[in-house]
């Protein structure tokens, strides 16, 4: 009987670890969880020359703003607004308008706020804050291009971005930090009130250091979901795999024709599925989680196919292939040497 107590308590841990694992790294304030995904890139225009439009708007300078109305009402934390204000120092306000700085991430003062680098910057020589809508699926890109206020001016700089999806879910994407002087204040999402905020420095480290990292910010009850890196693929055919936590399931929609393939699970965390008929260039592929709830989270990943440019995989040489050839090259390495000596 001891055994089978022993035994039971075995399997109850292993349950519990293998749950907790989907979660590993994940924080949480109850209304939104944080957690790292596959690397991805929207990027915008980014171009300080370019008209803005409904679509598409910008600012630069020192402490320089942009109001820009959503293309769909987008929902943070149980609110719903029609319009954001994004600020040169790296930040996106929801009842607040103009520019802040180093301020108290809990308590900002200035209401609910997403804050992908909470530090003093300056886009006044180049560069700016973007603000894009995409569709496929639908989202609103802001991108930051910024120098640090001490750097201002010597061309060093900082590329980050947030990207909003329309079903509330967020992503914060770090590129490439070239700052001589490296500063954060606490970054990460807050309702301003000082009761619910993530804080993605004390979660992951500060902005800056997560050069080439990815960050989900999603419902609570939403559950993570993650892609594994892709390598471009010769053929028009490949294969994704991926983690999710346990009990949800996974749909994958393209931008394209591409055709997706059947979706297994080979373990309670893991997925995988085929996907062919790729065109030649980029597919954004949008894989979903979906929670027994019902629950959602999105995540995009570009798959890039050039025709040919992988090369036909050599096929490998079974033993018996390789002793068959052995055999031959002994044969006639003593043919040979009987003809040498007649």
């Amino acid at each position: 009987m001891k055994n089978v107590g022993y035994l039971v308590a075995a399997t109850l841990i292993s349950s519990i670890l293998l749950l907790s694992s989907s979660l590993l790294h994940a924080a949480t304030d109850g209304t939104y969880n944080l957690f790292q995904v596959q690397t991805g890139w929207d990027g915008t225009a980014a171009d300080r020359l370019t008209s803005p439009t409904s679509d598409y708007d910008y600012s630069y300078g020192d402490e320089g703003s942009v109001t820009y109305s959503l293309p769909w009402p987008f929902t943070f934390y149980g609110l719903t607004y029609s319009q954001i204000t994004a600020d040169t120092n790296g930040n996106i306000w929801f009842s607040a308008t103009g520019s802040a700085h180093s301020f108290n991430l809990a308590n900002t003062g200035r209401g609910p706020v997403i804050s992908a680098w909470n530090n003093d910057l300056s886009s006044y020589f180049h560069s700016g804050v973007f603000i894009q809508h995409k569709t496929g699926p639908e989202r609103v890109v802001v991108e930051w291009r910024a120098e640090t206020y001490t750097d201002e001016g010597s061309h060093l700089p900082n590329l980050f971005e947030t990207v909003l999806y329309q079903n509330g879910s967020i992503r914060l994407d770090y590129g490439s930090f070239t700052a001589t002087t490296l500063k954060d204040f606490g970054s990460g999402v807050s309702r301003g009130d000082g009761t619910a905020y993530i804080s993605l420095t004390n979660a992951f480290g500060s902005p800056y250091s997560l050069s080439g990292r990815s960050y989900g910010v999603g419902l609570a009850s939403s559950p993570p979901v993650a892609v594994d890196p892709v390598t471009p693929p010769s053929s028009p055919c490949t294969t994704l795999t991926g983690t999710m936590q346990v009990g949800s399931t996974i749909s994958i929609t393209t931008n394209t024709g591409a055709t997706v393939g059947s979706i297994t699970y080979p373990t309670p965390t893991t997925w995988t599925a085929g996907l062919c008929n790729l065109p030649q260039g980029d597919t954004v592929v949008t894989v979903t989680a979906t929670s027994p709830t019902g629950q959602q989270t999105p995540t995009t990943v570009t798959i890039n196919y050039v025709p040919g440019s992988g090369g036909a995989p050599v096929p490998a040489m079974s033993p018996a292939i390789i002793l068959l050839a052995m055999v031959l090259l002994l044969f006639m390495s003593w043919r040979s040497g009987r003809r040498a000596s007649c």
